[in-house]
């Protein structure tokens, strides 16, 4: 007798009995076999060891240090941005005189002109501006509540509680002026002068080797293609940021002038405030002149007769319109469109922080992030990725080639045999015939 051989996974065996599978004659599985396509589990362990303890707590240690430095040196921080925003700004213009005379003598002349502006605008309005500011703090707390015992608008003004909502705006107008709450307040006035002489120092020094440490900047990129395309989009961005700044600083002047202009027509007291806030105020596309103008509506329902005060609120709407319709869009076609949640959001930022300059040095980066941005868009419908896969496909590589719907699915099957074509043939036959002699 011989015995059988062994048996294996997938060979057929003949009969029928334990271990085959009746009717087929094929060997069954046995069930506790691993099947082919079924992958092992792996189990994956986390081991925390002493050293990624040590480096977690250090993470963290720095983390919480390094906040509270940037919360403590705020001030220098705002410093150095307003340096840098005052030297973007003025960069054209020294660029401009470097044409007509020697750099160093156009840096001479920008630096003493702005210096001179900066003293007259301290000496002629700072002083009168506190003046002013005390004034409205008496002023439209008593406006507010006339209003409230009028009986035109007593009682929808009741119901806002107007009174003390006044009350409370007119406290906090200094401290908005000023940047910062009370304390910060004080420490600013008491660093004032500092700040003065460390945001000229740098905007000078950023004048004078501003242009080099961007060309140092710019040469760590070793590949000139790179390299010239990061400063083509720099420029490009720059010059549409300042195009934008520029155009905005022009309609905040013509608005302030205007409002000021009106409001020494009527007799409203605190026009220059008033004026200074219509101003920076008019910087919100579309709707910042009539919110600076609210203060003065207030006032002028409370002190001037009805009609003087509806007439007032005539001009400043249209004033409004033609800035919008007129104004606004020619800024927007020569620079960039920059919509109104992003100047409010900022504003308000750089207002609670450093005041009325914040306000300026808040709005001037974000210009300039969304002119950074408005380049590195697409400028054609073809470049935008129409899905994901092409999105996420590396840059150097193409995108995968879409299968084709006629090719044959079954990979694993035998060619066809291809038939002769009747032409082919009959050549073949021509070719092998005998020759007639």
């Amino acid at each position: 007798m011989t015995s059988a051989p062994p048996e294996h996974e997938g060979t057929p065996v003949v009969g029928t009995g334990q271990g085959a599978d009746a009717g087929t004659g094929t060997a069954s599985r046995a069930p506790d076999e691993a099947s082919p396509r079924r992958t092992a589990r792996q189990v994956l362990r986390l081991r925390v060891t002493t050293r990624s303890i040590v480096l977690a707590v250090l993470a963290i240690t720095l983390t919480l240090l390094g906040l509270r430095v940037a919360a403590s040196a705020t001030r220098v921080f705002g410093w150095v941005l307003a340096a840098t925003v005052v030297a973007g700004l003025l960069h054209p213009v020294v660029a401009l005189l470097s044409r007509r005379m020697p750099r160093a003598l156009a840096l001479a002349v920008v630096s003493v002109g702005v210096l001179a502006l900066a003293g007259v605008v301290a000496w002629g309005v700072i002083d009168d501006l506190t003046g002013e500011v005390r004034r409205l703090q008496e002023v439209l707390p008593e406006a507010a509540r006339e209003l409230e015992q009028s009986e035109r608008f007593g009682e929808p003004a009741r119901e806002f509680r107007l009174a003390e909502r006044t009350q409370a705006f007119v406290e906090e107008l200094p401290n908005w002026l000023q940047g910062g709450s009370g304390a910060e307040a004080l420490r600013a006035n008491a660093t004032r002068g500092v700040a003065f002489l460390a945001t000229g120092v740098l905007t000078l020094f950023l004048l004078v080797h501003g242009p080099r440490l961007l060309a140092s900047g710019l040469a760590q990129v070793h590949d000139d293609t790179r390299r010239l395309a990061a400063a083509d989009l720099l420029a490009r961005s720059y010059r549409r940021a300042v195009r934008y700044l520029g155009g905005q600083l022009a309609r905040a002047a013509m608005a302030g002038l205007f409002t000021y202009a009106l409001l020494s027509m009527v007799g409203l007291h605190g026009e220059r405030v008033l004026a200074l806030t219509v101003a920076v105020t008019s910087m919100l596309p579309y709707l910042g002149i009539l919110i600076g103008a609210a203060p003065i509506a207030l006032l002028a329902f409370g002190t001037e007769p009805f009609e003087d005060a509806v007439a007032l609120g005539v001009l400043f709407v249209g004033y409004q319109a033609l800035d919008a319709l007129v104004f606004q869009r020619w800024v927007d076609r020569r620079s960039i469109h920059v919509g109104p949640a992003v100047t409010v959001l900022v504003a308000i930022l750089g207002l609670s922080l450093y005041g009325i300059g914040g306000v300026f040095v808040s709005l001037a980066l974000a210009v300039f992030a969304v002119s950074f941005a408005d380049e590195l868009a697409p400028t054609d419908e073809h470049e935008v990725p129409s899905s994901a896969d092409e999105l996420l496909a590396a840059p150097d590589e193409p995108p995968p080639p879409e299968p084709d719907a006629d090719a044959d699915t079954d990979a694993g099957a035998d060619p066809e045999p291809t038939q002769p074509e009747p032409a082919q043939e009959a050549q073949e036959a021509t070719s092998t015939s005998p020759t007639p002699r």
